[in-house]
């Protein structure tokens, strides 16, 4: 990746871009938290396939929502609506990465994993258990595409349940 003195300040601006914003929650989440979150379970999902994770899915993850620096945290209905470009539109100095159909899958759930379960113990009323099921759904659909679906279907469901621990609140 080529040095560019914007792609500093867009990573750190993370910290402070918030998430959720038509999703009521009992506390706020910044898109930082979140990418760490989704790196340490891609971490997760791999060690217990037992595969190494690739450099080119470390920095995939630290970045993929590195545009929202510069336009805050869309909702999902507003990008699906104006059919929302390509990581990177924004933050010119993300070059496309390119990875292999599992990686993508595999860090695909990862997001999907993070984003599912903060909102399911965070979020409160119809709209955040709404998103939640979507959400659930969605991880659903993408472990239906895997080559092994039974040992990537046990991978997430010990993987959620032991983010949710004690909370109660989700069912693997």
């Amino acid at each position: 990746m080529p040095v560019d003195p914007k792609r500093l300040t867009d990573l750190l601006a993370l910290s402070h871009i918030p998430r959720w914003s038509i999703v009521p929650r009992l506390k706020e989440q910044s898109v930082s938290d979140h990418v760490f979150r989704v790196l340490v379970i891609a971490l997760e999902i791999y060690a217990r396939l037992s595969l190494e994770m690739p450099a080119i899915v470390w920095l995939w993850v630290l970045t993929h929502d590195a545009d929202e620096s510069r336009t805050g945290d869309i909702p999902t209905p507003a990008k699906e609506f104006l059919n929302y470009p390509e990581i990177g539109t924004f933050c010119t100095w993300l070059a496309p990465l390119r990875l292999d159909p599992e990686d993508r899958m595999l860090t695909k759930l990862a997001d999907l994993v993070e984003a599912y379960t903060w909102i399911a113990i965070n979020g409160t009323g119809h709209h955040a258990d709404f998103v939640s099921d979507r959400m659930r759904e969605e991880i659903d659909d993408t472990m239906a595409d895997a080559d092994d679906p039974g040992q990537l279907n046990t991978v997430i469901k010990t993987i959620i349940n032991d983010i949710a621990g004690d909370v109660g609140r989700l069912q693997g």
